[in-house]
């Protein structure tokens, strides 16, 4: 894994990867929580359409609240990588 940290962000392993980007087991440093960070593909993080894309994703997935949706805590830029970060749920503390 070639990063490390991102923003408030200390990555710790892949959990999956595809097409548009990439989710990361995370640690937030301010909070001491682990979370699923999710950031896009450089390819990606340079085509505005796509950052549009994944920033409504995010504001779509915010409104959510249910048991069976993964809630998300923080959505940001770093670097020029655009992230967000959602909670560690049942679902992503199996696939750890």
């Amino acid at each position: 894994m070639r990063l490390q940290r991102l923003g408030g962000y200390r990555l710790l392993s892949v959990l999956g990867a595809g097409g548009m980007g990439s989710v990361f087991l995370a640690k937030q440093i301010s909070l001491d929580r682990n979370v699923a960070l999710k950031t896009i593909q450089a390819q990606w993080a340079r085509q505005p359409q796509a950052i549009a894309r994944f920033i409504r994703e995010a504001f779509a997935a915010a409104q959510l609240t249910h048991h069976n949706v993964t809630q998300i805590y923080d959505l940001g830029q770093v670097r020029a990588q655009t992230s967000s970060a959602w909670s560690s749920s049942p679902a992503v503390r199996s696939m750890i």
